[in-house]
């Protein structure tokens, strides 16, 4: 496997496989098809964070003394709205899809190692965790980021360093733990209605015969998700 990349969202979770292949699954189904011409999504996603912050400039002229007296404070409310909106009904589901995205891209290592593996025997043995998921580079940068207070142009310096690290350790680095930590608030282990919808997928990939078509460098998510 190349590599892909994967979103997760609250009725579902659509992987993009390096070789053009899309897979899109939900409790309506599975449906696998070729990825059309356009924008890659990790693009899309690079182009939303450009957005949010050029959003960001005029929201500081709305609110100069907010900013002003704690920068950190503002940001400080939004991260905790964002949080404790992920156990609202919507927001346990997307962490369940998001969970059922990691141990089914894991339940692909494991039919790769071992073609003889049955898909239901691979998923259960995967962990919902994924260490090259890009939640697990934010926790590994959080701790890092205060010292952006004390000179701002560190940020850049610290999200390049993580960036480089996300991709160049090994999944079992103990630099990856704080990043697995935060991941397990935005992410969660599969329910029934997760786990079927997962198996699904597995068995679709495998009669698409994408397991064996491939070669078996590790896959490697870059997510949101």
């Amino acid at each position: 496997m190349t590599g892909y990349t994967g979103f997760a969202s609250t009725d579902g979770f659509t992987l993009y496989f390096d070789n053009g292949l899309v897979c899109t699954v939900s409790e309506r189904g599975v449906q696998i098809r070729e990825r059309k011409r356009g924008l890659h999504p990790l693009l899309i996603l690079v182009l939303s964070i450009s957005l949010a912050g050029g959003l960001a400039t005029p929201l500081q002229g709305v609110l100069p003394r907010m900013w002003t007296l704690s920068p950190g404070l503002l940001v400080g409310v939004v991260i905790l709205l964002a949080l404790l909106l992920l156990w609202t009904p919507p927001g346990s589901r997307l962490r369940r899809w998001h969970g059922a995205e990691h141990q089914t891209a894991n339940a692909l290592e494991q039919m790769l190692s071992n073609p003889e593996i049955s898909p239901e025997e691979a998923f259960d043995r995967s962990s919902w965790l994924h260490p090259y998921c890009g939640t697990t580079a934010t926790g590994m940068a959080l701790p890092l980021l205060p010292l952006a207070f004390l000179w701002p142009p560190l940020a850049f310096v610290v999200i390049a360093l993580v960036a480089y690290l996300h991709t160049q350790l090994p999944p079992d680095h103990a630099l990856r733990a704080p990043g697995l930590l935060f991941q397990r608030l935005l992410a969660a282990p599969v329910g029934v209605r997760e786990r079927a919808a997962s198996l699904e997928a597995l068995r679709a990939l495998k009669e698409r015969g994408l397991l064996a078509t491939q070669g078996h460098p590790a896959m490697a998510e870059d997510e949101s998700r």
